[in-house]
């Protein structure tokens, strides 16, 4: 048997908006991306990433999948945003859709040094 699951609807949500968050326990989707990226206003990209990693934690997504969607690796947030991940363990690798080079950095974890 094959381990794919198929993903219908995946659903983003601002890692700012901590209401978004709660809803995105009882919609119905297949997965939801917790944004650190787009929707995250610079100034809120700190809190932004403690209220995911406290979502992410904290469970109740049912048999939603939830990833975590990471600033890119340009920017200053970017190795702060993959520790957090990591140590919130979401179901899928943290990813950024790209960085400004044009290379994708979506997949496994970089190769950095992450303290577990």
């Amino acid at each position: 048997m094959s381990d794919v699951r198929p993903r219908r609807s995946v659903l983003y949500m601002p890692g700012s908006n901590a209401r978004a968050i709660e809803k995105a326990r009882t919609l119905p989707v297949d997965g939801v991306i917790l944004d650190l990226e787009d929707s995250v206003a610079p100034e809120a990209k700190e809190d932004a990433r403690q209220k995911v990693a406290e979502a992410v934690k904290a469970g109740g997504f049912g048999g939603r999948e939830v990833f975590i969607r990471v600033n890119g690796v340009e920017t200053p947030w970017h190795a702060d945003d993959l520790s957090v991940a990591a140590h919130a363990a979401p179901d899928q690798d943290p990813h950024a859709l790209h960085d400004r080079s044009g290379r994708g950095t979506a997949g496994p974890w970089p190769a950095m040094q992450l303290e577990l």
